[in-house]
Protein backbone atom coordinates (compact mmCIF):
# COMPACT_ATOMS: atom_id res chain seq x y z
CA UNK A 1 0.00 0.00 0.00
CA UNK A 2 1.85 3.07 -1.14
CA UNK A 3 0.00 5.87 0.71
CA UNK A 4 1.21 8.59 -0.96
CA UNK A 5 1.07 7.37 -4.10
CA UNK A 6 -2.72 6.17 -3.90
CA UNK A 7 -1.90 2.75 -5.21
CA UNK A 8 -1.17 -1.04 -4.16
CA UNK A 9 2.26 -2.51 -5.58
CA UNK A 10 2.14 -6.25 -6.72
CA UNK A 11 5.48 -8.04 -4.35
CA UNK A 12 6.77 -11.53 -5.46
CA UNK A 13 10.00 -12.77 -4.19
CA UNK A 14 12.80 -13.20 -7.13
CA UNK A 15 14.56 -16.54 -5.69
CA UNK A 16 17.17 -15.79 -8.44
CA UNK A 17 17.98 -12.74 -7.27
CA UNK A 18 17.74 -13.32 -3.88
CA UNK A 19 15.24 -10.12 -4.03
CA UNK A 20 11.71 -8.70 -4.27
CA UNK A 21 10.23 -7.50 -7.05
CA UNK A 22 7.47 -5.04 -7.81
CA UNK A 23 5.53 -6.72 -10.63
CA UNK A 24 2.68 -4.38 -10.27
CA UNK A 25 1.48 -0.93 -9.08
CA UNK A 26 -2.40 -0.84 -9.15
CA UNK A 27 -3.83 2.79 -8.70
CA UNK A 28 -7.10 2.43 -6.40
CA UNK A 29 -7.73 6.62 -6.33
CA UNK A 30 -6.31 9.71 -6.87
CA UNK A 31 -5.50 12.79 -4.29
CA UNK A 32 -8.51 15.68 -4.02
CA UNK A 33 -5.50 17.94 -2.00
CA UNK A 34 -4.92 21.12 -3.30
CA UNK A 35 -1.07 20.58 -5.16
CA UNK A 36 0.68 22.47 -2.30
CA UNK A 37 -1.22 20.88 0.37
CA UNK A 38 -0.46 17.03 -1.23
CA UNK A 39 3.26 18.08 -1.21
CA UNK A 40 2.93 19.04 2.52
CA UNK A 41 1.38 16.14 3.54
CA UNK A 42 3.87 14.05 2.09
CA UNK A 43 7.06 15.95 3.77
CA UNK A 44 4.69 15.67 6.90
CA UNK A 45 4.35 11.55 6.87
CA UNK A 46 7.41 11.13 4.93
CA UNK A 47 10.40 9.02 6.98
CA UNK A 48 12.85 8.34 3.98
CA UNK A 49 13.08 11.96 2.76
CA UNK A 50 16.53 13.37 3.37
CA UNK A 51 15.15 16.27 3.59
CA UNK A 52 13.57 16.19 6.79
CA UNK A 53 15.31 13.06 8.17
CA UNK A 54 18.39 10.60 8.15
CA UNK A 55 16.49 7.59 6.63
CA UNK A 56 20.20 5.42 6.98
CA UNK A 57 19.57 5.72 10.27
CA UNK A 58 16.17 4.43 10.78
CA UNK A 59 14.23 8.14 9.74
CA UNK A 60 11.69 9.72 11.44
CA UNK A 61 8.81 11.81 10.49
CA UNK A 62 7.32 15.12 11.91
CA UNK A 63 4.10 12.42 12.45
CA UNK A 64 6.02 9.95 14.75
CA UNK A 65 5.94 12.18 17.09
CA UNK A 66 2.81 14.17 15.94
CA UNK A 67 0.31 11.48 14.37
CA UNK A 68 -1.64 12.67 12.35
CA UNK A 69 -0.90 16.59 13.86
CA UNK A 70 -1.79 14.79 17.52
CA UNK A 71 0.75 14.12 20.22
CA UNK A 72 2.46 10.74 21.04
CA UNK A 73 1.63 11.48 24.89
CA UNK A 74 5.76 11.35 25.69
CA UNK A 75 7.71 13.32 26.71
CA UNK A 76 11.20 13.36 25.42
CA UNK A 77 14.69 14.59 25.94
CA UNK A 78 15.92 16.40 22.81
CA UNK A 79 19.33 18.50 22.04
CA UNK A 80 18.56 22.19 20.89
CA UNK A 81 21.53 21.66 18.26
CA UNK A 82 23.88 19.40 17.25
CA UNK A 83 23.34 15.69 17.11
CA UNK A 84 22.70 13.22 19.50
CA UNK A 85 26.49 11.87 19.47
CA UNK A 86 28.50 15.03 19.90
CA UNK A 87 26.33 16.10 23.41
CA UNK A 88 27.99 12.96 25.53
CA UNK A 89 25.53 13.49 28.11
CA UNK A 90 25.56 12.01 31.59
CA UNK A 91 22.45 11.33 33.07
CA UNK A 92 23.00 14.04 35.45
CA UNK A 93 23.19 16.44 32.73
CA UNK A 94 20.81 15.79 30.35
CA UNK A 95 17.84 18.01 29.29
CA UNK A 96 14.80 18.50 31.00
CA UNK A 97 12.13 16.17 29.02
CA UNK A 98 9.71 18.05 27.15
CA UNK A 99 5.90 16.80 26.64
CA UNK A 100 5.22 16.21 22.51
CA UNK A 101 2.47 19.37 22.05
CA UNK A 102 -0.58 18.77 19.06
CA UNK A 103 -0.26 20.71 15.89
CA UNK A 104 -3.86 21.71 15.20
CA UNK A 105 -3.96 25.66 15.02
CA UNK A 106 0.28 25.54 15.97
CA UNK A 107 0.43 28.16 13.12
CA UNK A 108 -1.36 30.71 14.77
CA UNK A 109 0.82 30.29 18.16
CA UNK A 110 3.82 31.35 17.53
CA UNK A 111 6.70 31.55 19.00
CA UNK A 112 6.97 27.94 19.04
CA UNK A 113 8.42 24.88 21.75
CA UNK A 114 7.94 24.70 25.87
CA UNK A 115 10.45 27.54 25.75
CA UNK A 116 9.33 29.69 23.12
CA UNK A 117 12.89 29.43 21.17
CA UNK A 118 11.20 29.27 17.42
CA UNK A 119 10.00 32.69 16.14
CA UNK A 120 7.54 31.72 13.31
CA UNK A 121 7.64 28.36 11.09
CA UNK A 122 10.25 28.76 8.46
CA UNK A 123 12.43 28.57 11.83
CA UNK A 124 11.13 25.01 12.47
CA UNK A 125 13.41 23.62 9.62
CA UNK A 126 16.37 23.88 12.04
CA UNK A 127 14.26 20.91 14.00
CA UNK A 128 14.84 19.05 11.21
CA UNK A 129 18.38 19.42 10.97
CA UNK A 130 19.53 19.32 14.36
CA UNK A 131 16.67 17.03 15.91
CA UNK A 132 15.48 14.43 13.19
CA UNK A 133 18.94 14.58 10.71
CA UNK A 134 17.41 15.52 7.37
CA UNK A 135 19.07 18.98 5.34
CA UNK A 136 16.51 20.64 6.25
CA UNK A 137 13.56 23.10 4.27
CA UNK A 138 13.44 25.88 1.76
CA UNK A 139 11.06 28.18 2.20
CA UNK A 140 8.87 26.91 -0.54
CA UNK A 141 8.81 23.71 0.99
CA UNK A 142 8.16 25.35 4.52
CA UNK A 143 5.50 26.65 2.48
CA UNK A 144 4.01 23.30 1.45
CA UNK A 145 4.29 22.11 4.88
CA UNK A 146 2.06 25.56 5.94
CA UNK A 147 0.04 24.73 3.78
CA UNK A 148 -0.99 21.04 5.34
CA UNK A 149 -0.76 21.83 8.72
CA UNK A 150 -3.59 24.47 8.42
CA UNK A 151 -5.98 21.70 7.43
CA UNK A 152 -4.97 19.70 11.20
CA UNK A 153 -7.66 19.48 13.79
CA UNK A 154 -8.13 18.49 17.06
CA UNK A 155 -9.94 14.75 17.32
CA UNK A 156 -13.98 14.72 17.48
CA UNK A 157 -14.79 16.12 21.05
CA UNK A 158 -18.07 14.53 22.70
CA UNK A 159 -18.47 17.08 25.24
CA UNK A 160 -17.66 20.35 22.96
CA UNK A 161 -21.53 21.05 22.92
CA UNK A 162 -22.23 20.13 26.82
CA UNK A 163 -23.99 23.19 28.83
CA UNK A 164 -24.94 21.60 32.00
CA UNK A 165 -24.75 23.39 35.08
CA UNK A 166 -21.46 21.89 36.35
CA UNK A 167 -19.93 22.80 32.52
CA UNK A 168 -21.45 26.61 32.92
CA UNK A 169 -19.95 27.05 36.75
CA UNK A 170 -16.62 25.53 35.49
CA UNK A 171 -17.04 28.23 32.12
CA UNK A 172 -16.84 31.34 34.72
CA UNK A 173 -13.97 29.92 36.98
CA UNK A 174 -11.87 29.96 33.75
CA UNK A 175 -13.16 33.41 33.16
CA UNK A 176 -11.94 34.28 36.43
CA UNK A 177 -8.83 32.10 36.92
CA UNK A 178 -7.45 31.28 33.82
CA UNK A 179 -8.23 34.03 31.13
CA UNK A 180 -4.75 36.07 31.72
CA UNK A 181 -2.96 33.71 30.33
CA UNK A 182 -5.12 31.13 28.39
CA UNK A 183 -7.28 34.10 26.09
CA UNK A 184 -8.33 35.24 22.62
CA UNK A 185 -9.05 33.05 20.14
CA UNK A 186 -6.55 30.38 20.63
CA UNK A 187 -6.84 30.68 24.47
CA UNK A 188 -2.97 31.67 24.84
CA UNK A 189 -1.28 35.21 25.47
CA UNK A 190 1.87 33.44 23.63
CA UNK A 191 3.84 34.87 25.78
CA UNK A 192 6.97 33.15 28.29
CA UNK A 193 6.26 33.28 31.74
CA UNK A 194 8.75 33.10 34.95
CA UNK A 195 7.12 29.95 36.52
CA UNK A 196 8.46 28.71 40.17
CA UNK A 197 9.68 25.63 38.39
CA UNK A 198 13.39 24.64 37.29
CA UNK A 199 12.88 24.99 33.76
CA UNK A 200 12.19 28.88 34.14
CA UNK A 201 10.24 30.88 31.38
CA UNK A 202 7.59 28.44 29.48
CA UNK A 203 5.21 29.04 26.48
CA UNK A 204 1.76 29.13 27.15
CA UNK A 205 0.01 26.57 25.31
CA UNK A 206 -3.33 26.89 23.65
CA UNK A 207 -6.18 25.12 25.00
CA UNK A 208 -7.73 23.71 22.36
CA UNK A 209 -8.70 20.65 22.05
CA UNK A 210 -6.97 20.19 25.59
CA UNK A 211 -9.12 16.56 26.87
CA UNK A 212 -7.00 14.49 23.85
CA UNK A 213 -3.45 16.26 25.07
CA UNK A 214 -2.49 14.76 28.07
CA UNK A 215 -0.42 13.89 29.87
CA UNK A 216 0.01 17.59 30.30
CA UNK A 217 2.47 20.17 31.84
CA UNK A 218 5.76 20.77 29.61
CA UNK A 219 7.02 17.68 30.81
CA UNK A 220 3.67 15.54 31.02
CA UNK A 221 4.30 14.94 34.72
CA UNK A 222 0.37 15.29 35.39
CA UNK A 223 -1.94 12.28 34.12
CA UNK A 224 -5.30 14.04 34.18
CA UNK A 225 -7.05 17.50 33.92
CA UNK A 226 -7.95 17.01 37.04
CA UNK A 227 -4.81 17.34 38.64
CA UNK A 228 -4.07 20.32 36.60
CA UNK A 229 -6.91 22.34 38.18
CA UNK A 230 -6.16 21.00 41.77
CA UNK A 231 -2.27 21.82 41.51
CA UNK A 232 -1.49 18.50 43.34
CA UNK A 233 1.53 18.07 41.37
CA UNK A 234 3.63 20.96 40.61
CA UNK A 235 4.52 24.62 42.19
CA UNK A 236 3.33 26.78 39.76
CA UNK A 237 1.32 29.51 41.37
CA UNK A 238 -1.07 30.40 38.55
CA UNK A 239 -2.05 26.53 38.73
CA UNK A 240 -1.84 25.73 42.87
CA UNK A 241 -5.75 26.00 43.14
CA UNK A 242 -5.78 23.86 46.45
CA UNK A 243 -6.61 27.09 49.04
CA UNK A 244 -9.16 28.40 46.47
CA UNK A 245 -11.13 25.40 44.70
CA UNK A 246 -13.08 22.98 46.42
CA UNK A 247 -13.76 19.60 44.65
CA UNK A 248 -17.22 20.88 43.40
CA UNK A 249 -15.26 23.62 41.89
CA UNK A 250 -12.79 21.62 40.34
CA UNK A 251 -14.92 19.23 39.10
CA UNK A 252 -16.72 21.87 37.17
CA UNK A 253 -13.47 24.01 35.89
CA UNK A 254 -12.49 20.03 34.41
CA UNK A 255 -15.63 19.41 32.86
CA UNK A 256 -15.47 22.92 31.54
CA UNK A 257 -11.98 22.17 30.40
CA UNK A 258 -13.35 19.04 28.43
CA UNK A 259 -15.52 21.00 26.26
CA UNK A 260 -12.74 23.45 24.72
Amino acid sequence: HNAFDYTVSVVENDSNAHRLVVRASIPFASSTLPAEVERGRRLFYSAVDPRVTRPELGGVSCSSCHPDGRTDGLSWVLPASGDWVSHGWTPSAMPAPRNTQPLWGVLDTAPYHWNGDTADLPALSHVMVSQMGGRGLSNGEIGDLSSYMKTLSPPDNPSRALATPEVLQGQRLFAERCTSCHSGAQLTDAQLHGLDVAEGRLDTPSLHGVFATGPYLHDGSVASLREVVRGTRFTVPEHDQRAVLDDAQAAALEAYLKTL
